[in-house]
């Protein structure tokens, strides 16, 4: 199914959302892994809950962002958050580069340093 759906993306276009029907938390993490898309939904009409709302838990919006799988620059559901100016003031601190193993140990010990 997994294979299927990939082409149906990269024909129709990656990056917008999905939906799956399942009580199935393998499958739901199964997808969320391999789907190229900004949003999953799970047991919920996929048109409505897109745009967010109270009981999605995605942010409310009236566009969607597909990343970079579509050539955007966001892949989330754009809301006023995103037409917020910030500034971000950087003072020095003391440095801390963390190993790789910490960046990178559950990938290490599955697929080794090769």
């Amino acid at each position: 199914m997994l294979d299927r759906l990939e082409k149906i993306l990269k024909f129709s276009g990656e990056g917008h959302s999905t939906s799956i029907h399942t009580e199935n938390d393998e499958r739901r993490v199964k997808l969320a892994l391999r789907a190229n898309v900004g949003r999953i939904v799970c047991n919920m009409p996929h048109a409505h809950a897109n745009s967010g709302g109270w009981t999605t838990g995605l942010p409310t919006t009236d566009t969607l962002g597909c990343g970079s799988w579509a050539g955007n620059i966001f892949s989330g559901n754009v809301n006023w958050l995103n037409f917020m100016n910030y500034t971000m003031l950087a003072i020095p601190k003391e440095e801390y580069v963390p190993p790789v193993e910490e960046l990178c140990g559950n990938y290490l010990k599955k697929w080794g340093t090769d």
